[in-house]
């Protein structure tokens, strides 16, 4: 039998540890074009999560995370 590994629980209980801080994200768009967005997520709902890169509003699913489109990096501070 296949492990399903982790499910959406689980990218639930990880985008709430993220609220409110700084971190980086890589949209991967398909076809090799993928985009990368320095914000904060602001909002945590049941199907959806939103992140806040400046002007500009951005929502995902959870299982946008779960299945890789979506990737959290941490934010380096500039020297």
């Amino acid at each position: 039998m296949r492990d399903s590994g982790p499910g959406i629980d689980t990218a639930k209980n990880r985008i709430r540890c993220l609220f409110g801080h700084q971190v980086r994200i890589r949209v991967n768009h398909g076809r090799n074009r993928s985009s990368v967005f320095v914000g904060a997520i602001t909002g945590v709902y049941p199907s959806v999560f939103t992140f806040d890169a400046g002007e500009l509003r951005l929502s995902f699913s959870y299982s946008d995370v779960l299945t890789g489109t979506v990737k959290f990096f941490p934010v380096h501070p500039s020297p």
